[in-house]
């Protein structure tokens, strides 16, 4: 080989050589960086990972669920002397169903009224006082109106118009009987002069003068006629002139007979029309007197208004014997239409009201009449009869109930309106049940629970369901069985003492 082709071979091995130790610096200097960042993100790695173990160490802890020893109480000597707790034991009795609601005490709506005015007016005279016992029909107060007034005016006037129409009736009646008589007489052709006597003192009205005018002319014609008839036998009238006289007398009989036809007509119609007027005027006086009574209302003296008495003028009375609770005007002051004068309010009788609940609809057979027992947190250890007025027919959506009405009586004046009641009401099933002292169960929210005891210090609460209950007993229906042990007395402290333990 020659020198000059060894040289530029050289020069390439040198080449690739020097290519090659770059490479590998270069990837030394990589895994270099590579460590120093590695060395850096552990510890944040670490932190990280620590974070998240501790939530979800925290969110397992909240989801555990309650452990048995949440329980139960553990109460040390000084706490256990202070709840004297006291054990008994889950028994088996013949209970009667009672079912306790919360009432509360009302007045008794038949006897109390919020007595108010009928009409605008001016207060004349206030005859009670606030706190004043006032017997049935004692007069309250003076008032003065001037609708009263022109309601009673209109009364009278109305009673002037029935009294003209009565005696118009009576004359038109009298008229046409007395007229159907004279008709009656005048058939048997009677001489003029006994008639006017007979009928002088009667009354006839226009009737006379039509009747016996026409009469009188017929007689006269039946007498000329008589008059002639002899004359023209002796030859001395004509008998043309006969025929003119009887002629006329036939008018005249037709004048007559016509004249007692009208005559009993109008006679019988105007007595009739007398009779509608009467008839009409006493419906248009009980309407108008009927609007006195619906103006003055039912509280006020209705009495008819005598001698000088003003017209305007009228009292309000009291409806029955009642306490005057409050009075709610003065003398001289201006009251308008509905303003409240007073509340009268007679408490010998209350009504006590209470909700019964749609779970208790089936336990509980509610009837008018019926017996319950009322009880009061003012009145301890007293237990007071009442008995059902009504039942409500429709359920409240706020509390699906039905209303409860008891009437209470009240003669002592033991019961206040505004007090609240226990209502005990007893259905009439009587069985044996599981029961336990009612002081003995607890509750909170809707838990229901009892304690049994455990040891000397330590207690568990169990849970319970119930069902009846009377003011001494309350049935379990579940979580107890007949003689199982539990804290009679004290639940209310143990309680206490649960709910602290599980707030610490």
């Amino acid at each position: 080989m020659s020198t000059s082709s060894v040289a530029p071979a050289r020069a390439a091995g040198h080449k690739a050589a020097w290519l090659r130790a770059a490479r590998w610096a270069a990837l030394i200097g990589a895994l270099a960086a590579l460590a120093s960042g590695l060395y850096w993100f552990a510890p944040q790695w670490q932190s990280l990972v620590g974070i998240q173990e501790a939530e979800t160490a925290s969110q397992s802890a909240a989801d555990t669920p309650p452990t048995e020893s949440r329980l139960e109480v553990i109460l040390p000597p000084e706490k256990l002397a202070a709840a004297a707790i006291v054990i008994g034991h889950a028994q088996t009795r013949q209970l009667a169903g009672t079912r306790t609601v919360p009432g509360k005490v009302e007045y008794n709506h038949n006897k109390h009224l919020e007595l108010r005015s009928p009409a605008s007016g001016v207060v004349r005279e206030v005859l009670v006082n606030p706190g004043q016992q006032v017997r049935a029909g004692e007069e309250l107060v003076l008032l003065s109106s001037s609708e009263i007034g022109l309601a009673r005016d209109q009364v009278l006037a109305q009673q002037s118009e029935l009294e003209i129409s009565q005696r118009e009736l009576a004359f038109r009646e009298l008229t046409a009987s007395n007229l159907k008589e004279l008709l009656a007489t005048l058939r048997d052709d009677p001489p003029l002069a006994e008639v006017e006597q007979q009928f002088a003192g009667r009354k006839l009205g226009e009737y006379r003068e039509t009747i016996l005018g026409a009469y009188s002319k017929l007689k006269l014609a039946e007498k000329v006629v008589s008059e002639s008839s002899s004359l023209a036998g002796q030859g001395i009238i004509s008998g043309r002139l006969g025929d003119e006289r009887r002629s006329a007398r036939e008018v005249a009989a037709a004048a007559f007979q016509a004249a007692s036809e009208q005559a009993q007509f109008a006679a019988e119609q105007q007595r009739d029309r007398a009779a509608a007027s009467v008839a009409q005027n006493e419906r248009l006086l009980k309407v108008n007197e009927q609007a006195l009574v619906v103006l003055l209302g039912p509280f006020a003296d209705h009495s008819p208004v005598m001698g000088e008495s003003p017209l305007s003028d009228f009292t309000l009375r009291a409806p029955f014997d009642a306490r005057v609770e409050s009075r709610d005007i003065s003398q001289s002051e201006r009251v308008t239409p509905g303003q409240q004068l007073f509340v009268l309010a007679n408490n010998t009788s209350l009504w006590v009201s209470a909700e019964i609940h749609e779970r208790d609809w089936q336990l509980l057979e509610i009837h008018p009449g019926q017996e319950v027992t009322i009880t009061s947190p003012a009145l301890p250890g007293r237990e007071f009869a009442a008995r059902v007025h009504h039942v409500g027919a429709v359920v409240s959506p706020q509390t699906h109930a039905v209303p409860l009405v008891a009437e209470l009586e009240n003669p002592e004046g033991l019961f206040k309106p505004g007090m609240f009641a226990w209502v005990n009401i007893a259905h009439e099933r009587v069985d044996s049940r599981i029961v336990v002292p009612i002081d003995a169960v607890a509750h909170n929210a809707d838990e229901t629970f009892v304690f049994v005891p455990v040891s000397g210090t330590m207690f568990r609460r169990v849970d319970v369901e119930t069902g009846l209950e009377t003011p001494e007993w309350i049935e379990i229906t579940k979580g107890l069985a007949s003689g199982d042990a539990l804290v009679t007395e004290g639940a209310f402290f143990l309680k206490s003492e649960l709910l602290l333990e599980h707030e610490e």
